[in-house]
């Protein structure tokens, strides 16, 4: 076998290995008896099939030592269900929805909870910060699954919650508990979004938060309804679909200037990005992964775009395995990002007929693309499927960056003079009403949209289809190379 089928197969056990202690608990021990056996198996090096099952063993081994040991994520002990007293600090932004507001309390009280993470249901007022210490009344509940198409249990073990807490009675002992930095990313993150709000309005000023920001909350519901339609979720939400996509489309609106210039303009627009959403997790994962499509487009070879890719999907579930099955805008971002990668070579031979102005070729295929590789996935997690996505991310795709760009300078100019960012208000006023004008008129269309849940193995059919297509492709386009 050469090297990349040994990394490839290195890579499938690894991530195999999680996958399957996502949804059975082995323990620990039958993760050290599965490295032992690869160990064994190594021994017999000589012999290729020894060797290759010893490789993927040992691979498939570490990924499920992985997942033990980045915790359950279940509680230590089961709550005493009697009212008591807590104390700990919000460990994250609190989000507003439906009249509540939601944080993550990291406890420090009582000790046997140290640390421990609580999902708080609060009223809307007083609102809370992160890095606020609150003492909390109430009592903590084992959280449990309430819909079968979402899995609430694995999404809160993914962030290491391990309880629940809905509308106790809170105190404010003091603030400012937090880290620093994040405090101040996220105090600027808020002064930049209420001068945009001074000069936009709504829904405009909403729509631009969540453009910038990944900011849904404040969306009317009629409108996040809409972008469900229209198949243009992705534009406002806080992962590296959509930052992917406007990094590949302002690296190819910038393709006119120098290599260096294009890829540092577009690098320094992504740390923007994650900075101003106050550096969350979410964020930099996000941000990761449209570095690896500006940075291996730089290097224009396809092998270091997809390598780069595994790489970093791999970092990302070192760091947190819960990843791979509990996160959604993890498994949205990679798959986009793997369509920007190879969907290009199967869809450019077809697009001849668009033209080449604008980059408008070049912006179809990617949006195909990335269109194309999560499709099953979207189908199979939420069954909803977009008749007019590929037409709507056309017509607004090309628009998105600008209009990110005027409203990125609209808050900040703000920040010096209301006067002075007016005329960025106008300007992303104007691309703003294009956007939201083109959304509303496809949202209308009868039949725009249609229920669709596709089961498990329809979507593992699909991809394996899709994955068979991009090998053959490849294949075909290495012969035509060796022709030449």
């Amino acid at each position: 076998m050469t090297r990349d089928r040994y990394f490839a197969l290195s890579v499938a056990g690894f991530v195999l290995g999680i996958f399957a202690h996502s949804f059975f608990d082995f323990g620990w021990a039958f993760s050290v008896l599965v490295l032992i056996i690869g160990v064994i198996f190594l021994a017999e090096k000589d012999k290729l099939i020894f060797f290759t099952t010893a490789v993927f063993l040992i691979s498939f081994g570490l990924g499920l030592l992985r997942y033990d040991l980045s915790g359950s994520g279940a509680p230590v002990g089961a709550p005493d269900q009697s009212k008591l007293t807590y104390e700990g600090m919000v460990d994250n932004e609190p989000d507003t929805k439906n009249g509540s507001q939601r944080f993550i309390l990291s406890l420090v009280t009582p000790t046997e909870l140290l640390n421990e993470k609580v999902y708080v249901y609060a009223s809307l007022y007083p609102r809370y910060e992160y890095g606020d210490k609150l003492a909390l009344y109430g009592e903590l509940k084992i959280p449990g699954n309430i819909s079968e198409n979402f899995d609430w249990v694995g999404y809160l073990a993914k962030e290491s919650v391990s309880y629940q807490m809905f509308k106790p009675r809170i105190k404010l002992l003091s603030k400012g508990e937090g880290n620093w930095m994040r405090t101040k990313l996220f105090i600027f993150k808020n002064a930049f979004t209420s001068n945009i709000g001074r000069v936009i309005p709504e829904p405009h000023s909403a729509f631009m938060g969540g453009l910038l920001l990944g900011a849904k909350s404040s969306l009317p519901e009629k409108l996040v309804e809409q972008f469900r339609i229209t198949g243009v979720s992705h534009v406002v939400a806080l992962s590296g679909y959509n930052i992917t996509i406007v990094a590949d489309t302002i690296s190819k609106l910038l393709s006119f200037l120098p290599r260096t210039a294009g890829f540092a303009f577009g690098v320094v627009g992504i740390v923007l990005f994650t900075i101003m959403t106050g550096a969350s997790a979410t964020a930099v994962r996000a941000a990761i992964m449209a570095l690896v499509v500006i940075i291996a487009r730089a290097s224009g070879r396809a092998n270091n775009m997809w390598r780069a890719l595994v790489f970093a999907g791999l970092a990302m579930l070192a760091v947190n395995p819960r990843l791979l099955v509990f996160d959604l805008s993890f498994q949205l971002s990679f798959l986009a990002t793997l369509g920007i990668i190879f969907g290009p070579m199967l869809f450019e031979p077809k697009l001849e007929w668009i033209t080449l102005k604008l980059k408008l070729r070049e912006m179809t295929c990617s949006t195909l693309s990335a269109q194309l590789f999560v499709l099953p996935f979207i189908l199979h997690k939420m069954g909803n499927l977009s008749l007019v996505a590929l037409p709507v991310n056309l017509l607004i795709l090309a628009f998105i960056p600008a209009t990110m760009f005027f409203g990125f300078v609209t808050g900040i100019t703000g920040f010096v003079s209301v006067t002075l960012s007016l005329p960025f208000a106008y300007i992303s006023y104007l691309l703003l009403e294009y956007l939201l004008t083109v959304v509303r008129i496809f949202s209308t269309i009868p039949y725009a949209s249609v229920q669709f849940k596709l089961p498990l193995v329809g979507m593992i059919l699909l991809y394996m289809f899709l994955f068979l297509w991009v090998i053959r492709k490849t294949r075909q386009d290495k012969i035509k190379l060796s022709a030449i």
